[in-house]
């Protein structure tokens, strides 16, 4: 009798087990999901010249691959845990830096990550986050528009009107800040996905790599957009 109490107390435990995995595996794809259309929405606002335009399906195509890989994973219950060295003297305000001990000749040295960039605030709130970015980079495809430039005139006031690059300058201060919010939640919400859905896999450490490298790549392209077509 014991032994019969004892197999069904046991198939209920692997019952709630299997239920719980699944039930992780489901949010941790809402969550990727939700990923993908912000970096979509990302990519569009941050690689808008011509010279990264072409490129922006193979960044898209990057960064999905990677978290529908931690996903996959999780659906796998890939639960073998695996240390992650942590980082402590990145510069303030970065989410990377160049670690010079490692280089090699005139190399700038080994990459590394912030990976604990957003374990202190954690990530309770992290949809919220996400919809708050996408309402602001959905609003700016209507907000948008092409300055009116003022008619040519030859008249004394014309020496004191306000010359129509301030504006400029102002819509494009805007579009910067937006996108660089925009990538920093974006890179928390990919983050997040392998910090709460699949922390103890082997591949953590690997996945959380890759996705700092894609955002900085995100983040250079942009930088680049802006060197070459600042007010595009």
């Amino acid at each position: 009798m014991k032994l019969i109490s004892f197999f069904i107390a046991l198939c209920v435990a692997q019952e709630n087990n299997t239920d719980l995995q699944t039930r992780s595996w489901e949010d941790s794809v809402v969550r990727a999901e939700k990923a993908i259309v912000l970096y979509r929405e990302v990519a569009k606002k941050a690689l808008y010249c011509n010279m990264m335009n072409k490129r922006r399906p193979k960044f898209i195509f990057r960064f999905r691959k990677t978290v529908l890989d931690v996903t996959w994973h999780v659906k796998n219950n890939c639960n073998n845990k695996r240390s992650r060295r942590s980082v402590s003297d990145l510069p303030d305000g970065d989410f990377f830096y160049f670690d010079k001990k490692q280089a090699k000749g005139k190399g700038k040295g080994k990459l590394v990550f912030d990976y604990e960039e957003f374990d202190a605030e954690g990530y309770k709130k992290m949809d919220e986050e996400v919809d708050d970015v996408l309402f602001d980079l959905f609003i700016a495809d209507y907000v948008d528009v092409t300055p009116v430039l003022p008619k040519p005139t030859f008249s004394k006031s014309a020496r004191s009107m306000v010359s129509p690059l301030t504006s400029i300058s102002s819509d494009n201060q805007k579009r910067v800040t937006m996108v660089s919010k925009a990538i920093k939640t974006t890179r928390k919400t990919a983050y997040s996905i392998v910090k709460e859905f699949a922390d103890k896999c082997p591949k953590s450490s690997s996945w959380l790599r890759r996705i700092g490298a894609i955002m900085k790549n995100t983040r250079q392209a942009f930088n680049k957009c802006l060197e070459v077509a600042p007010n595009a």
